[in-house]
C-alpha cells in the first residue's frame, strides 16, 4: 500500500497496517461493550424496579386491615379488606386532598385529642406471624404532655393491656419508636427520623423466631428477640392514645395503614414503599433527585442483605 506525500511515495509494511487495523476493532469494540454494558444496566435497573412495584392483590390474602383514609368526609373510614374493621374519627381528624398524599386522601391529626377506633380484629392472633405498615408525615415526634418518661406519641396501637400491647409511633428528639410488650419481656426499638416528610414504617413480628423488626424506608433499622407472647386479641386505635399514660397523640398525616398476617419479606416492603415514592414523585412531593437518593438507598439495602 502506497500513499503520496510531498510528492514522494511512503510505503507501510503488512504488519503497520494489521496493527492499525486491530486498533480500529479494539477502540470500536471498547464504545460497543460500553454502549451494551449501559443498557444492560438500564435494562436490569428496570426489571429490579418493576419486581418491586407488587400489586397488593399479591398480599391480599394477608391482608386483615387496610384504612386508605380515602372517604374524604363524615366520621368513618372504611377497612379495604374482606374483614370490614371499619373504624370512627374521634375528636376529628381532617381529611386531606389527595395532592397531600400518599394514595388517595389521608387525614390529619392535630396531636391533641384525634384519633381512630377500629376495635378488635378478627381473623388475627397477634401471638403469631404478623406485619404492620404506615406512612407518616410528621409535625412533630413524641407528645410533651404525656407523663410516659419517653414523651411518646402513638401512630398504630394494637391492644390494651400493658402485658399484651403492640405500639409503634414516635418519641421525642425526632425518633421513631416500637414497644412490645409480652408476657414475660418488654422491648423497645428506637432510630431516628425527621419531620416534615413522608415516611413509610413497617414492623414484623416474626414468631417463628421470637423476632421483633423494625424497618424505616425499607430499610431494617432495629430488631430485637423476645420471649413470652404478646395478647392474641386486642383492639387497634390509629393516631393517638397509650395504655397506663396519659395523652401520647401524634401530630401530623398519616395514611395507607395496612395489617398482615404474615411475616412480609424486605423485597414486599420495598415493593410498598417504592409503590408509594412514585406516587409522591408524580406529585411533586418530593424532588428527582430525593427520589434518586432513596432509589440508591434501597439498592444499598439490597446489596447488604446479600452479604
Amino acid at each position: 500500500m502506497d500513499v503520496t506525500k510531498n510528492n514522494n511515495v511512503v510505503g507501510f509494511t503488512l504488519l503497520e497496517v494489521m496493527i492499525a487495523i486491530l486498533i480500529i476493532g479494539i477502540i470500536a469494540s471498547i464504545t460497543v461493550v460500553n454502549h451494551m454494558d449501559e443498557s444492560r444496566s438500564k435494562a436490569e435497573f428496570a426489571n429490579l424496579k418493576t419486581k418491586w412495584v407488587i400489586s397488593e392483590g399479591k398480599y391480599i390474602e394477608n391482608l386483615i386491615g387496610k384504612w386508605s383514609f380515602d372517604e374524604g368526609s363524615g366520621t368513618a373510614t372504611k377497612d379495604s379488606s374482606t374483614f370490614e374493621h371499619n373504624g370512627t374519627l374521634t375528636n376529628g381528624p381532617v381529611w386531606k386532598e389527595e395532592s397531600d398524599c400518599i394514595f388517595g386522601k389521608c387525614l390529619y391529626f392535630d396531636g391533641v385529642d384525634d384519633y381512630i377506633a377500629v376495635g378488635i380484629l378478627k381473623n388475627i392472633d397477634f401471638a403469631e406471624n404478623f406485619t404492620v405498615g404506615v406512612w407518616v408525615n410528621l409535625n412533630k415526634f413524641g407528645d410533651s404532655r404525656s407523663n410516659c418518661g419517653n414523651k411518646r406519641a402513638n401512630v398504630v396501637r394494637v391492644g390494651s393491656n400493658p402485658s399484651g400491647v403492640l405500639e409503634v409511633g414516635t418519641i421525642t428528639s425526632n425518633r421513631f419508636w416500637v414497644t412490645i410488650r409480652t408476657t414475660s419481656s418488654w422491648i423497645e426499638l428506637i432510630t431516628p427520623g425527621a419531620v416534615n416528610q413522608w415516611t413509610y414504617l413497617s414492623v414484623v413480628n416474626d414468631k417463628t423466631n421470637n423476632q421483633i423488626r423494625l424497618f424505616i424506608d425499607s430499610k431494617l433499622k432495629g430488631q430485637s428477640s423476645y420471649t413470652g407472647l404478646l395478647s392474641n386479641k386486642g383492639g387497634v386505635n390509629l393516631g393517638g392514645t397509650t395504655p397506663n399514660c396519659t395523652y401520647g397523640y401524634t401530630q401530623g398525616l398519616i395514611d395507607e395503614v395496612a395489617i398482615y398476617n404474615n411475616v412480609m419479606s424486605i423485597a414486599e416492603i420495598q415493593s410498598n414503599y417504592l409503590a408509594g415514592i412514585n406516587n409522591l414523585l408524580a406529585k411533586g412531593l418530593i424532588t428527582q433527585e430525593d427520589y434518586d437518593f432513596r432509589i440508591a438507598s434501597m439498592e444499598d439495602n439490597k446489596l447488604a442483605n446479600l452479604k
